[in-house]
């Protein structure tokens, strides 16, 4: 393994443990709220372990502070919805709170906790601004992990782990494993 990689595991492996760290000091369980209903600063997981994520390439020069708000999910939540037709994904509960390092967002079974400012580069709702991160696009990849994909590492597919600033991302190559056939009667 290459010092670069090697580097890459141990930055995400603490960015995982402090996030689970802040999340076990900071809340119950019961912290996640529905789809319809984000909450700001709270923490929920499932039993499954955490692996799926987005990250931005690199932290920021200058951090952004501003953070985004419940609205502010809810307002490209359709979008993001949208692009995973004929696939319901309801389930999926999103929480903001601080992530460590370039994490943007994690999921986490069907919890998706959104960094506030993401990861330093601050939010584009809506149009995407090209030094910005566009939260379409992260919400929409967040809800392909609570559908079952995994990330993809590199190119521009909509599973792709890392996101660059001013990038919308619409689609994917990841295909759903077709359901079982429904029992004889």
């Amino acid at each position: 393994m290459s010092w670069f990689r090697l580097w890459h595991v141990v930055r995400r492996s603490v960015a995982v443990v402090a996030a689970l760290a802040m999340a076990l000091a900071s809340s119950t369980p019961s912290g996640a709220t529905s789809l319809s209903s984000p909450l700001v600063g709270q923490w929920a997981f499932s039993s499954a372990a955490v692996y799926n994520h987005q990250d931005a390439p690199d932290a920021p020069a200058i951090p952004v502070t501003t953070a985004i708000t419940n609205a502010d999910i809810q307002a490209v939540l359709g979008a993001a919805e949208s692009l995973w037709p004929g696939h319901d994904a309801t389930a999926a509960r999103f929480v903001i709170a601080p992530l460590g390092s370039t994490a943007l967002a994690v999921t986490n079974g069907t919890t998706v906790t959104v960094s506030p400012t993401a990861a330093g580069w601050g939010w584009s709702v809506g149009a995407v601004a090209t030094d910005r991160m566009d939260l379409q696009t992260v919400i929409a990849h967040e809800l392909g992990h609570v559908l079952g994909l995994a990330d993809l590492e590199g190119g521009n597919d909509l599973m792709s782990r890392v996101l660059n600033p001013g990038e919308r991302r619409t689609t994917t190559s990841e295909t759903f494993a077709a359901p079982a056939p429904a029992p004889a009667a």
